[in-house]
């Protein structure tokens, strides 16, 4: 009987009964016994590999431990240990082939491509067509697309070291890269467009400004009420609608205040600004315009180490739009405008 069925070792016989009840030993019932050993122990897995599984094995949630993973792994159906998963490098490898002609030698090796298969592969180079193929491990080359099907700009590889990630469509026989670089538009333009600072809107194929300006020098007043452009925050702006933000650290002691405003060289049919102004982490003050020259100061002697400043403005002829600044009262004292200001001007059509 060996095994009941259950796990359970069942001997055919009890000696100690046996002579209780004056049953000899005898040759047969020996042999049975023996033969129910040898059944027993060539049921259970040896530990040198030489049994063959044949069930499935019920682990009632205990774990394996202790299981290694070869350095050479040569089969499919080999089971990988938590290492292997957590390394990643199952279905990793440095690629090889060409830019446009891939190549992976997967280990194991892959021997036929499933649909969703993912592969994982670093590039050697950028792809220079727009059909580039990958085949792993020797198997048929399929063209490499992205975002469902579309043809790869030069580029969409960004060159030795992308770390592609390859899905595998079996119903049109291509791989999908899931993470194509990001490739800027061509942009042809005559020698004399200049794009500095500039996007191309594709939809109406205008280009849509947006400078950040930074001011590099300490602009300073001294006894000064009357309002000059701060360094380096001025820009030119052609016709359009843009948003303009300020903003500026300032050094305006008390008994000097400051005067801040927008000035506009040019033409513009509406102006609009918003204004906050702090002392030492505190809201202290601010106001609205629509006049451009109009201060957005507090207009007092108060002291000021923080001015923002928000607005639009719909330009008609263009001009230099500039922020300025001013002492509100003049005492022969320093009133500031700091290094590190910053006007950002963006158009919005």
């Amino acid at each position: 009987m060996a095994f009941n069925g259950s796990g359970t070792f069942v001997r055919l016989y009890n000696w100690v009964n046996d002579k209780a009840a004056s049953i000899k030993v005898r040759a047969d019932r020996m042999d049975n016994e023996m033969d129910g050993f040898a059944t027993g122990l060539s049921t259970c897995i040896t530990k040198d590999g030489q049994t063959t599984l044949t069930a499935n094995i019920p682990f009632s949630g205990r774990k394996i431990t202790g299981y290694g993973s070869s350095s050479t792994p040569n089969s499919r159906t080999d089971v990988p240990s938590l290492g292997q998963a957590q390394d990643g490098t199952l279905n990793w490898v440095d690629g090889g082939g060409t830019a446009d002609a891939i190549t992976a030698a997967y280990s194991p090796a892959i021997t036929a491509l499933v649909d969703g298969q993912i592969c994982n592969v670093r590039a050697t180079a950028a792809n220079a067509t727009t059909t580039p193929t990958f085949s792993p491990n020797g198997l048929t080359a399929r063209t490499i697309v992205k975002n469902g099907g579309q043809a790869l700009v030069a580029g969409d590889i960004y060159g030795d070291g992308h770390q592609l990630i390859l899905r595998y469509d079996l119903t049109n026989t291509r791989w999908e890269l899931l993470n194509p670089s990001v490739v800027p538009a061509a942009v042809t333009a005559s020698s004399s467009t200049t794009f500095t600072n500039k996007t191309l809107n594709q939809a109406s194929n205008s280009l849509i400004f947006n400078q950040c300006k930074r001011c590099a020098t300490q602009f300073d007043k001294t006894s000064s009420t009357t309002f000059g452009d701060v360094t380096d925050l001025s820009v030119t702006l052609s016709a359009g609608t843009y948003s303009f933000r300020v903003s500026a650290t300032t050094l305006v002691p008390s008994g000097v205040g400051g005067k801040f405003t927008f000035a506009f060289g040019g033409t513009s049919t509406s102006y609009n600004a918003r204004s906050i102004i702090f002392n030492s982490g505190s809201a202290v003050g601010g106001t609205t315009s629509t006049t451009l020259g109009a201060n957005l100061g507090l207009g007092t002697t108060n002291a000021v180490d923080q001015f923002y400043a928000t607005g639009t403005i719909v330009v008609t002829v263009s001009g230099a739009f500039s922020f300025q600044f001013a002492q509100n009262t003049s005492s022969g004292s320093t009133a500031s405008v700091l290094v590190g200001t910053t006007l950002e001007i963006i158009q919005l059509a």
